[in-house]
């Protein structure tokens, strides 16, 4: 709460500015009692808050206003308005057959579009037989392709922390796209990741996989890179697209740490390590590491490996993945299977097939375009009032105070011997 947040403070210090700011605290705590009051009452909410924003990302739609402000600029009209005082740009004979030219394209659009109408008419009927349900139909006459950005440039991975992480709103994200997407739905997610620790790509590519269950069509575009745990989450999807020169592959896994025993012994100083189970704890930075420790340690490292291996070999059945498991990183056009069509200075290269095809996501989104309503999903950011960013501040400043001082509370004697056991995972593993 606000006020928390003072209890550190000497309240002589404080100026009527401080004074003001206390008692916007206290207001703030006064209102979140009052909230906490009323959560009390059974009567459910009439509309859960929005967490995303979607935004249609056709061509006529997101064009629509530079291709406006394009055609003030450069007007390609032949014949100028009646009302303008421009002269015609082309005869009028020629004028004539381009009219002709121009009323028999049209005329062929019109023929094309009836068609069209007329097979998806037949289609439908057909289906309103055949006992489909109308949201069904709905569906199938209506498909989407929803847009997911997974970026760990903008935002971090993990572990969780004050704010949300990037694999916290991507889980959210992938909940909801299975609760909304149909079968004749597709998702695009566009991943830019270098990789990571292996229980947060396990848990992301965990995600994807959700997508594939409740058949939905996932593709993976990756423009940039996707390497090491970014391919653990890409492999999972029906089919990946890179650009020619993004970053492929790396599976492997790479842990490291240093060791300052040495200097403990050389200034006499003893450390101390308790354990219960033999392998609890196989290497570490400042005791003395025995070779068992460290073979057992390599032991861990190889199974991750091997899990690795067997995770995308069971996503990417054409890959040889005894040749591709090496820990190297290929080249979009290295990583794509080689072929007789495929011209290219990388034809001698093995058919890796980590890759589907060379292409960059702009490039297959638009081609979607056409015959989808391209949606892109983004986390709803909410405006924030001067009373909410006040609350956080004083939250951030209480949260801090109170971190410092139980940094310190073992010196006042009130130090827990239990806490000094932790039975928590502290593995350092990081696919690379």
């Amino acid at each position: 709460s606000g006020v928390l947040a003072y209890k550190y403070l000497n309240l002589s210090l404080l100026d009527a500015s401080g004074i003001g700011l206390t008692t916007v605290g206290a207001a703030i705590v006064l209102r979140r009692l009052s909230q906490d009051g009323s959560k009390k009452d059974n009567t459910p909410p009439e509309k859960a808050p929005r967490r995303f924003s979607f935004q249609l990302w056709n061509d006529q739609h997101r064009l629509s206003g530079d291709l406006e402000e394009l055609n003030n600029v450069s007007d390609r009209t032949l014949i100028p308005n009646q009302n303008s005082p421009e002269l015609p740009r082309i005869s009028m004979d020629t004028y004539k057959v381009l009219a002709e030219k121009m009323a028999a394209r049209k005329t062929e659009r019109q023929k094309v579009k009836a068609e069209q109408a007329k097979h998806k008419n037949t289609a439908l009927l057909e289906d309103l037989n055949a006992g489909v349900s109308i949201q069904e139909i709905a569906e199938k006459f209506s498909p989407r392709v929803f847009i997911v950005n997974f970026d760990t440039a903008a935002r971090p991975v993990g572990p969780p922390g004050r704010g949300q992480t990037l694999l916290q709103q991507f889980t959210d994200t992938i909940s909801m796209l299975v609760a909304v997407c149909s079968k004749y739905d597709e998702v695009v997610v566009k991943v830019s990741s270098p990789g990571g620790s292996v229980i947060d790509y396990g848990y992301a590519s965990s995600q994807l996989l959700r997508l594939k269950r409740a058949g939905v069509r996932t593709t993976v575009c990756v423009d940039k890179v996707a390497a090491s745990g970014g391919y653990m989450m890409a492999c999972v999807a029906d089919q990946i697209l890179a650009a020619p020169f993004a970053f492929i592959g790396s599976i492997g896994v790479v842990a490291q740490l240093p060791n300052f025993n040495k200097v403990l012994t050389k200034n006499d100083i003893d450390f101390m390590l308790f354990t219960a189970g033999k392998y609890k704890r196989t290497v570490t930075v400042l005791g003395e590491n025995t070779q068992e420790g460290i073979d057992k340690y390599q032991q861990d490292i190889e199974e991750i490996h091997t899990a690795f291996k067997d995770h995308v070999a069971s996503h990417r059945v054409a890959v040889e993945i005894d040749e591709v498991a090496t820990g190297e990183t290929w080249l979009g056009l290295q990583a794509r299977p080689t072929s007789p069509e495929l011209s290219s200075p990388f034809n001698e290269a093995i058919q890796r097939g980590l890759v589907d095809d060379l292409m960059t996501s702009d490039e297959y989104i638009r081609s979607k375009s056409t015959t989808h309503d391209i949606i892109v999903v983004s986390e709803f950011k909410k405006k924030r009032g001067l009373v909410d960013l006040i609350e956080r501040s004083l939250e951030a400043s209480a949260e801090a105070l109170s971190s410092v001082t139980s940094s310190f509370s073992w010196l006042k004697g009130d130090f827990d011997k239990s806490q000094g056991i932790r039975v928590e995972n502290q593995s350092p593993f990081r696919p690379q």
